[in-house]
């Protein structure tokens, strides 16, 4: 009997040993910078040596990672962590049943050169860790959705089913979501104008249209609102391949760069947040929604909600709404008079040197007084084949966001420090180029580009006093 029973457990115990022994090993870890801080949307990969096959994780928002599922064997790490590099080749050894730790210090990676003209100043173009973040940024966490209701001003989001991924947050803020599902647009107009134009268009009194996949981009309470109302898990998989369908419509030239507008009220947490939303319709494949409250442009005028059909091959495409923001008709306040300038342009000095070539080469000294406090991004209206080669806020070099020539190029500055409302600043900007002056014969040039050929503010809005230098070359 003893006997028989030491043999049933000697089975048991070698089955628990097998069993065991085919269980799949796995990698824990976290990511952190040079100084030990965690890195947050930080992608890591555990690449089989012995077989190429690719394991993928995301740093969660304690900077922790988990790979599960491994075979046992050796396993190259790569980490993709914008503004951060791997400081020397990483491997790890798994085992069976077994999860290795896997703490991963990066290094800080050079600034990506992506200008065509070399820049005078140390501060490289579009160098800000706060921009990179949100222009490199991947989708990191994602939640499953159903019925929620989102109002903006008077447009109505109806998501009924889906799957939203967000991405990473930036000084403390997530301003960017994903949605892949079921959705429906609504928005019919309650000024007679408007409606009366939008009848015109589109033989429609009111906008309602589907679409499977939308991305919103937010620097008001989105983030919490969605994820109040929604459930953990949804499903990632094609949130990635959305984004990058986003970016291809929005980073070409003409359009502005939408990292900068996040990132201006990022710096100033005091400025209302704006809510946009890019539409993925049925019908109409490329809707733009938005309530801004800094404006929808300088030269559209001082109103805040806007949807544009952005198709370009839609025969209904163009400016579908455009008003203040609903509460302003209701309570009296809206007017066409309404300020939305953050600084006063009061004075330019610009020295321009036109060469044989018919390039361009300037330097351009604004003063201007702020008109609100906190501000820290500037818009400029800088034609983006002049590239900007230095940019000097009183005796300081600032960061200044300016993408190539062919994407969405237009000038940004990120001054060192918050304006004050009611000082008075300068600020000088180097740039040179083609493409912007024209030899029109007898020693005579013209320059075209209006309102762009120098950097720009408030659309011609301000009572500016211009200083300006020719020098061409003799005839």
């Amino acid at each position: 009997m003893a006997s028989r029973l030491l043999s049933i457990v000697s089975l048991v115990w070698l089955l628990a040993s097998a069993v065991s022994g085919s269980a799949a090993g796995g990698i824990n870890g976290s990511v952190k910078d040079p100084k030990g801080a965690i890195i947050v949307g930080a992608e890591v990969r555990a690449i089989s040596v012995a077989t190429g096959e690719s394991h993928p994780a995301i740093t969660d928002a304690l900077g922790r990672f988990k790979i599960d599922g491994l075979a046992s064997g050796m396993y190259k790490i790569e980490v993709n962590s914008p503004g951060f590099k791997l400081g020397r080749p990483l491997s790890v050894q798994v085992q069976e049943g077994r999860a290795a730790q896997l703490d991963i210090t990066m290094e800080v990676a050079g600034v990506k050169e992506e200008l065509a003209v070399e820049g005078k100043g140390s501060v490289k173009p579009n160098s800000d860790p706060n921009y990179r973040s949100l222009r490199d940024g991947k989708p990191l966490e994602t939640y499953s959705i159903e019925g929620l209701i989102l109002k903006r001003d008077i447009a109505t989001f109806r998501l009924s089913r889906g799957s939203i991924s967000f991405l990473p947050p930036v000084e403390g803020r997530v301003t960017m979501g994903v949605f892949v599902g079921e959705g429906e647009l609504s928005l019919a107009p309650t000024i007679g104008t408007e409606l009366d134009y939008l009848r015109r268009l589109t033989r429609q009194e009111m906008v309602k249209e589907e679409f499977d996949k939308a991305v919103i981009c937010f620097t008001d309470d989105s983030y919490k609102e969605i994820k109040t109302h929604a459930a953990a898990g949804g499903d990632a998989s094609h949130a990635s391949g959305v984004l990058s369908s986003f970016h291809d419509r929005v980073r070409v030239r003409g359009e502005g760069n939408l990292e900068a507008e996040m990132l201006a009220d990022i710096y100033n947490p005091g400025y209302p947040g704006f809510f946009r939303a890019y539409i993925f319709g049925h019908k109409h494949h490329d809707l733009r929604f938005g309530v801004l409250p800094r404006g929808v442009g300088d030269f559209l005028g001082p109103e805040e909600v806007i949807l544009v059909d952005a198709d370009r091959g839609s025969d209904e495409r163009g400016i579908w709404y455009l008003a203040h923001q609903e509460a302003e008709y209701k309570n009296g306040t809206a007017s066409s008079e309404e300020d939305k300038r953050t600084i006063d342009a009061e004075h330019y000095k610009i020295e321009t040197v036109i060469d044989s070539g018919e390039k361009l080469t300037a330097t351009a000294e604004l003063g201007f007084t702020a008109l609100v406090d906190g501000e820290r991004v500037l818009h400029f209206g800088l034609l983006p084949a002049l590239r900007v080669t230095r940019v000097t806020f009183g005796d300081r070099e600032a960061s200044y966001v300016q993408e190539k020539e062919r994407e969405d190029g237009s000038f940004n500055v990120i001054l060192p420090e918050k304006l004050v409302k009611g000082n008075k600043y300068k600020i000088t900007i180097e740039y040179q180029g083609h493409k912007v002056v024209e030899d029109a014969g007898g020693g005579n040039f013209a320059v075209g580009a209006r309102t762009s050929w120098y950097p720009s503010v408030n659309g011609f809005n301000d009572r500016v006093t211009f200083d300006i230098t020719f020098k061409v070359p003799k005839r």
